[in-house]
Formats: structure tokens, sequence, C-alpha cells
């Protein structure tokens, strides 16, 4: 054995890594994941690698009030303006001292991540990883298929977003018992209420078609086929909006193409905005629209719900087997189809017309996937890891 390990087994101890703390998700499961730690008795430590990253710098900046839990962060800034020898050195040195029963990896995809990968397996101690990829991400190749086998083989546990994460992970020949299924949770406004969420949105939402898209401006949300297919849906329901909320590359490419398809004039693009703000851009909207090429889950969608506003969703996205029910809480569309996406659109505009009906099935239906179920389900992994040594 290399490294330093726990002498006092009577406390658990317990590592959990993740790349940034930008992610308002990750601050409110990892702080309920840190409450229910500490009221077993179990020592758990939670490092963060950066604070940010280039993509999320241009949506908003980072809230620290939805991370209730005592964390390191590593680097300051964006991820990707630290070395990768850097990044290597520090990861080698916080794994390699640390007397954790257990350490969770936060990926797979980057050489930091393998450096801890082997110095776990080199001193014989258990490791875990998150896995939020799906078979619809990225098209896969034989050496990435041979190196992403190896690594999850080596896991003692790997925690899935959904089914559809959990299937891509089999797929590689892991044994089920080593795969834990976890819900996905979104941030939800301090003191949210669903009772309260139903009746704003009665109040609340528009009275004419108003599509509502959340997201980067970025190739791999698909939102130039997006346009097109509202322009297609434009022609028949001229009363129809489109908001685009977000930044990205693409914005000024997006731009130029809401002018060529004519559609000037019903389409907003409402750049980043905060919490409070776009909780009433889900309390206004029709239904919310994700049109992405590859999405591992789909948070907006957990989000778009829980303020009782359905979805159209992409069917390349993780969260449609568990969020939505066809016809109930939304409809799934291939994204390369814009026909059949502007079809989907025709149909939502005179689609969910008892409000406060379609409200409480959204928030029904999204009420299981709250930070501490996704908590919970993550220290029962951890834990049976553990206590099986």
């Amino acid at each position: 054995m290399i490294g330093k390990h726990a002498t006092d087994f009577d406390l658990m101890k317990i590592d959990v890594w993740h790349n940034i703390l930008w992610s308002r998700y990750k601050g409110a499961v990892f702080s309920a994941l840190y409450r229910r730690a500490k009221s077993q008795g179990i020592d758990i430590r939670f490092f963060q690698i950066a604070e940010t990253d280039n993509q999320r710098q241009s949506l908003n900046d980072v809230d620290r009030s939805y991370h209730q839990y005592p964390f390191k962060v590593l680097f300051y800034g964006p991820y990707e303006k630290v070395s990768r020898l850097q990044l290597c050195f520090r990861l080698f040195e916080q794994t390699f001292w640390s007397s954790a029963d257990l350490t969770v990896i936060c990926g797979y995809h980057r050489i930091e991540y393998w450096v801890q990968l082997l110095i776990l397996m080199l001193q014989g101690r258990h490791r875990g990883v998150f896995c939020d990829a799906t078979a619809a991400d990225q098209p896969r190749t034989l050496l990435k298929g041979i190196f992403k086998q190896f690594f999850f083989r080596r896991c003692h546990v790997i925690f899935c977003y959904g089914v559809r994460s959990m299937d891509y992970v089999l797929s590689y020949g892991v044994e089920p018992s080593k795969v834990r299924f976890r819900c996905q949770a979104a941030a939800l406004p301090i003191g949210y209420s669903a009772k309260q969420a139903v009746a704003q949105r009665a109040e609340n939402v528009s009275t004419s078609p108003l599509f509502l898209y959340v997201g980067r401006l970025s190739a791999e949300k698909n939102l130039a086929r997006l346009i097109e297919a509202f322009a297609l849906a434009y022609r028949q329901i001229p009363q129809a909006r489109l908001r685009l909320v977000g930044n990205g590359p693409l914005r000024c490419e997006l731009h130029s193409l809401v002018n060529a398809h004519g559609v000037t004039d019903a389409v907003c693009f409402a750049g980043s905005l905060d919490q409070s703000e776009l909780t009433q851009e889900y309390l206004r909207a029709k239904c919310l629209v994700l049109p992405s090429l590859s999405e591992p889950w789909g948070l907006v969608v957990n989000e778009a719900l829980a303020f009782g506003c359905p979805a159209l969703v992409s069917d390349r996205c993780g969260c449609c087997p568990e969020l939505i029910i066809e016809g109930v809480s939304g409809f799934t569309f291939d994204p390369m189809d814009p026909v059949a996406l502007a079809n989907k659109m025709i149909l939502a505009a005179s689609y969910w017309t008892d409000t406060t009906q379609t409200a409480l099935v959204c928030t029904n239906i999204v009420g299981k996937y709250t930070p501490a179920a996704a908590a919970n389900q993550i220290l029962e992994g951890c834990e049976a890891v553990v206590s099986a040594k």
C-alpha cells in the first residue's frame, strides 16, 4: 500500500470531487448530501477544482448561496486557464495524502481524473465516479471506448444521472451492482413552493403561444433548427412568440438567421437573466423548448416543470424517459427534423388548456427529483461500497 489510509474505521470518510463551483444544482445536492452525512456521523469533504469555466462565464457569476457546505476550491477563475501540469499535480497531491475510505471522482474524460484513478488503484483504495453521459451524446469510437471501459471497470461505484446514463455505463460491461441510478435535481429558488408555483402560473401564463428556450447559444443546442421550426409554425400561428434566454458564441449568427426567416418581430433575445427573472419566464411561457443535439440530462426541463411549464424536448436529451410523459408534461421530437418540431409547436399552441391542472401534473412529476433525493442516493451508494470492504 502507498500513502495514508484511515485508521479510525468507526468514522467513515468520503471525498467528493467536482469540476467547477459554478454549478448551482451541484451546490444544492452537495448541501443536502453534507447535511445527511453529518447527521449520520460521516466525515465528508468536498473539492471544487475551479470556480467556473469559459462557457459558464458568459451566463452568470458564481452564486455561492447554494453551496451550504464546507468545500475547498483548488483554483480560482476558469478551469481552462489552469495548466494541465498544475491540475495533475494538485489532484495528485490531494488524492495521494487523503485518508478517505472512498473518493468519488468528478469525471473520466480528462488526464487529471485519470491521475486520481491510478493513484487510488495503486493505493488499493475505494473509488467511484460521476457519469452524466448517454449514448446519444457523441459517436462511440474504438479507442475512447477502450479507455472508458477501463475506467468504469476499475471503479467500485458509478453514479449515473438517469436511465439513459445507466444504460450507457452498462454497455461497457460494468457489473450492474456497481451502477447507482440517481436522480438529477435542479437548484430551485430558496423558499420555492410547488403550490405557490401552480397558483402563480395560473395568474401569469401568456394568453398567446409563447415558446421559451433557456441555455447557451451554442452549436450543440441546435438553435438554428429551432428558429427554422418556429418560422414554420409562425406562418400558421402569427400571434406566436419565441424567447431565447442566454448568451453564447452563436448570438450574432442566430440574429442573422432570425432576420433571414422573417420573424424578427416575433423572436426576442433576452440575454442572461437572474433566477427571479427566469422564474417569471417559466411562469409566462406556454412551454419550454429544448432542441439539443447533445444533452446528458437537461436541467432546464426540471426548472420549467417545477413552475408548472410543460416542455417540448429533443429525444436525445437524457431526461426524456423520466420527465416527459407524452401529451401530459410535454412532447418529444427528432431534433434533426425542423418540420416535426414545428408540428409539435403548432400542437402545443392549442394544447394544455387547463393551466392549473397542467401545472399540478408537471410539479408532481418533477417533485420526486429533489436535491435531498439525489443526496440520499449518493450517500447510500457510498455507504454500500465502504461497508462491503
